[in-house]
C-alpha cells in the first residue's frame, strides 16, 4: 500500500524511503516489508499507529490529512478541538486565546471535545451499570475510543470484538451534536453548507472519520493534524490583539466532572472519568489500562487467555501516554501532560458533596447508551 487509500491514511513517498528496514523492525503489527529497494506497508495489516512515521529517519513516512486551504470550500468551518491540542502550549495562552487564533485562521467556530466525552462518560457509566447486572455479561468490557486498538482488535484478536464498549467516540459525538444543532449555524441554505473538521493527534483517527469503525457514517467533514496546524496557530496567537483575554469566554462545561474529562487525551483518563462518575452514584468497578502497542498486545492476550476475567473495563491506548503521545503531536507527552495538569489546576475544581452525588445519578437515570451507537 504505496499511495491513497481509503482504508488508511499513513502513506509513503518512494523518492523518499531509503529501504532501510528500520520501520519494518518498528512496526509493531508487522505491517511492512521491504522489497526493490523500497518499503511497502501492507493495508490489511496497517493499524495506522503511525509508529512508522516517528521511526523513519528519512522522513518518508507521514499521514495523509486536510490543509487549512481546505476549509475554504465550507461557508462556516467548525473546529473539533480535542484536550491533546491545549497541551501543545505554554499555558501562558488561554484557551480562550487558542480557540480566537483558530478563528483567525478562518474557522468560524471552536467546539471542545471534552463537552462530548463529558456526555460520553454517562453514557459508558450507564452502560457499565446494566452490563455488570446482566447474569450473561462477559469482562472485561474494552474502550473502543482508540481506532488503532479497535483495528487491531479486528485483525489480531476478532475473538475480542464483542468485548468493545459499543459507544462511539467523544470527537464523532460532538460533530453529531454540531450537525444537528441550528446553533452552530449548520443548516444549508442557499447551498451553504458547514464543515465539520477535527484537529487529529494520530493517523488513526484521520482514518476513522472516512472508514468509521462500528457505525455507518461520520459527520466529521474533514481532518487537520496538531503538527501541522500547530505554527499558523502559534502565529496566530503572536498577532492577538490584548482585548481578546478581556472578552467573553464562549460558554465551557460546567458539569461535575469539568476537570476531569481533559485527562481523556491520557493514558487512564477514560477510565478514571468512568470510574468517578460510578463511584459517585456509589457504584465500584476494576479497570486497567495500557498504553503503546508494547503492551497492549500482552494485555489483549491475556484477556484472550481469560485471565482478566476479574476486572470490569480495560482501557487501552496504542500511543504511549494516551492521545498526548500521538505521533502527529508536537510536545513530548510528559511535557504536554505537565501543561495538561497545570492547566486543569488553574480551573475551580468544587470538591465533591451530596449534591455532586445527586447530580451523577441524575446523570446515570437519563442517560441512554443506545442513543449514540
Amino acid at each position: 500500500m504505496n499511495g491513497a487509500s481509503d482504508y488508511h491514511s499513513v502513506e509513503l513517498e518512494d523518492e523518499t524511503c531509503r529501504g532501510c528496514t528500520i520501520c519494518v523492525t518498528a512496526c509493531p503489527v508487522e505491517a511492512i516489508r521491504v522489497y526493490k529497494g523500497k518499503a511497502h506497508i501492507l493495508e490489511e495489516k496497517c493499524i495506522d499507529c503511525g509508529q512508522c512515521i516517528i521511526i523513519c529517519p528519512h522522513k518518508a513516512k507521514y499521514a495523509k490529512s486536510n490543509t487549512l486551504e481546505d476549509i475554504k470550500s465550507y461557508s462556516r468551518a467548525v473546529a473539533l478541538v480535542a484536550p491533546a491540542w491545549y497541551t501543545q502550549f505554554n499555558e501562558k495562552y488561554s484557551r480562550r486565546s487558542i480557540r480566537a487564533a483558530l478563528c483567525a485562521l478562518g474557522f468560524s467556530a471552536v467546539s471542545d471535545v471534552a463537552d462530548a466525552a463529558a456526555e460520553i462518560t454517562c453514557q459508558s457509566a450507564a452502560y457499565m451499570k446494566d452490563y455488570l447486572e446482566n447474569p450473561t455479561h462477559i469482562l472485561p468490557v474494552i474502550s473502543s475510543s482508540c481506532p488503532a486498538v479497535v483495528k487491531l482488535i479486528q485483525i489480531r484478536f476478532p475473538s475480542l470484538i464483542e468485548n468493545l464498549l459499543p459507544i462511539i467516540p467523544p470527537a464523532e459525538l460532538a460533530a453529531r451534536y454540531i450537525r444537528n444543532s441550528n446553533a452552530w449555524g449548520t443548516e444549508q441554505n442557499n447551498g451553504e453548507k458547514t464543515g465539520i473538521f477535527f484537529l487529529s493527534p494520530c493517523p488513526a483517527k484521520i482514518t476513522v472519520a472516512r472508514s468509521p469503525l462500528g457505525y455507518a457514517q461520520s459527520e466529521i467533514d474533514g481532518v487537520l493534524t496538531i503538527q501541522n496546524t500547530y505554527l499558523p496557530v502559534l502565529n496566530a496567537l503572536k498577532n492577538l490583539p490584548p482585548e481578546i483575554e478581556k472578552a467573553a469566554s464562549p460558554v465551557d462545561i460546567t458539569d461535575i466532572l469539568t476537570p476531569l474529562n481533559q485527562t481523556w487525551c491520557t493514558a487512564s483518563g477514560e477510565a478514571e472519568c468512568l470510574d468517578q462518575i460510578l463511584r459517585i452514584a456509589g457504584t465500584d468497578i476494576k479497570w486497567v489500562n495500557a498504553s503503546g502497542i508494547s503492551q497492549i498486545v500482552p494485555l489483549l492476550e491475556a484477556i484472550e487467555d481469560g485471565q482478566l476475567s476479574g476486572y470490569d473495563f480495560v482501557e487501552l491506548s496504542a500511543c504511549g501516554g494516551g492521545c498526548l503521545g500521538g505521533p502527529l503531536t508536537i510536545n513530548p507527552s510528559p511535557v504536554a501532560e505537565a501543561q495538561l495538569r497545570r492547566r486543569i489546576r488553574s480551573q475551580k475544581i468544587q470538591p465533591h458533596n451530596q449534591q455532586a452525588k445527586e447530580d451523577a445519578i441524575a446523570l446515570l437515570a437519563k442517560s441512554n447508551y443506545k442513543t449514540v451507537l
